[in-house]
């Protein structure tokens, strides 16, 4: 099987005057042009860039070369226009932290994975763009660690996260694990189709040093090499 899927935009770090340019990207040819500058923005976390594909809303978490604090940008990815930028977590401390940020475009909701900086407890959580609030759905007990890959299967309503060749499988409107396993490899990247119902990925044996294009079982985590 063939994994398609069409982002109208992508946003892409500007090397000079600390901004940030909404860029559009030729998947073909990998030729891209800037449409829009993002003033401010310095810094875009990784795994944070997600999108409402019915609307064309393009979401990620930008800073200022401070670094602190973090904001949630809106962007109509057809026009570039900014529809909104509050401060995230905006309900918690500023030593608070949100990222993996994966959306629903069949139930509209903006979800990822909570750190409260004053407690140091991880959440699966949604995430309201306007304001900027975040609203814990349920805890983590993974050990602490720093998120790799996220994707998300809108269909089953199921978000994925991968850490240290660990796989986790969440039902996103409990938050409740589904699978949790140690997978073969480091996954790179993990990518669902939801037009098929196939997760993929981009994964790394280590040894030797040797990419590989997959498709997985997801109740197993068995790779199937694609490339």
């Amino acid at each position: 099987g063939l994994i398609s899927f069409v982002l109208p935009a992508v946003v892409r770090i500007c090397a000079l005057a600390h901004n940030g340019c909404l860029t559009r990207v030729d998947p073909t040819t990998l030729s891209y042009s800037a449409f829009d500058s993002i003033t401010g923005v310095a810094w875009i976390s990784g795994n944070t860039g997600t999108m409402d594909e019915d609307n064309h809303y393009y979401f990620f978490i930008g800073a200022p070369p401070s670094f602190t604090p973090s904001y949630l940008y809106t962007i109509n990815a057809l026009t570039g226009e900014i529809l909104s930028n509050p401060q995230v977590p905006a309900n918690y401390s500023s030593t608070s932290y949100v990222g993996g940020l994966e959306y629903d475009n069949n139930s509209d909701t903006l979800y990822g994975i909570f750190t409260n900086g004053s407690t140091n407890q991880m959440y699966f959580s949604w995430i309201d763009p306007v304001n900027g609030f975040v609203y814990p759905i349920d805890s983590l007990h993974s050990p602490s660690y720093g998120i790799g890959t996220t994707t998300y299967d809108s269909n089953h309503h199921r978000y994925f996260y991968n850490f240290a060749q660990m796989q986790y499988i969440l039902d996103s409107r409990t938050g409740h694990v589904i699978y949790s396993y140690q997978t073969p490899q480091y996954y790179i990247s993990t990518k669902y189709n939801n037009s098929n119902d196939r997760l993929y990925c981009i994964s790394n044996p280590i040894t030797p040093l040797q990419f590989e294009f997959d498709s997985i079982e997801i109740a197993t985590g068995t790779l199937h090499a694609i490339a």
